[in-house]
């Protein structure tokens, strides 16, 4: 996989997030950008419009993938009564068309609250709660052995398997790394996802193991690329 981004140096590992016939969705184990806002609040508009910061700091990071194709991916949030209705990429530009915002060189994007929670339900396929898991009728859910186990919310073993969503997001995972990416106050990334109905809110994963949300000019977390690639180029 390494092979279709720029360098020969990087070692990256990615995780499996989806499986469509020869499609393979991963997500990188790291952020590749830290201490992003899902978008800045600005006071006299009340803009927050969409995921519009963590994506162009995701795009800049990613520009010298030369071999990942650009971006073909629509995400429809309207049914959360969101500040975007939808990110719709079309060979690597990005529009949010509810604010005609527009965003170039897209190679990779996030992952969604979806996800997430469609990863934990299937480690958990009888959770009552999981399957009413909507954006618009959202709660936080808790996916690893660090936190809660869904079903009750009390302490509990919770889904060990899922582990993975939250490497390299705890405090001196390394530290005789130079890599920036590995920081001791990276708590945690941003997915794709606005709050159901909240204006100023977006679903973010945290260190603690746990897909919850919080303000969107928030800097305290960063943002993992998820790619999708043919089974046949690996």
């Amino acid at each position: 996989i390494n092979k279709l981004l720029k360098e020969n140096s990087s070692c990256y590992k990615w995780r499996v997030i989806g499986i469509d016939n020869d499609d393979l969705t991963i997500q990188l184990d790291h952020n590749l950008v830290n201490f992003t806002a899902w978008n800045t609040w600005v006071e006299s508009t009340g803009n927050v419009a969409g995921p519009i910061q963590v994506m162009k700091d995701l795009a800049e990071a990613t520009k010298n993938w030369n071999r990942v194709k650009p971006l073909n991916y629509e995400y429809d949030t309207s049914g959360a009564k969101s500040n975007y209705d939808k990110l719709s990429c079309v060979n690597g530009e990005c529009e949010l068309t509810a604010k005609n915002l527009k965003i170039s060189n897209v190679k990779a994007r996030i992952i969604t609250a979806e996800e997430i929670v469609g990863l934990t339900l299937q480690e958990t396929p009888n959770s009552s709660v999981l399957k009413k898991w909507t954006l618009r009728n959202a709660s936080i859910v808790s996916f690893s052995n660090l936190k809660f186990s869904q079903e009750t919310q009390e302490e509990g073993n919770g889904n060990t398997n899922l582990s993975w969503l939250i490497e390299n997001t705890t405090a001196n995972i390394n530290s005789s790394s130079t890599d920036n990416n590995f920081d001791d106050n990276n708590l945690g990334y941003w997915t794709l996802s606005p709050f159901s109905n909240g204006w100023r809110y977006a679903w973010k994963v945290t260190s603690a193991g746990e897909l919850s949300f919080y303000y969107t000019e928030d800097r305290s977390f960063g943002a993992r690329p998820v790619i999708t690639i043919k089974k046949s180029e690996i």
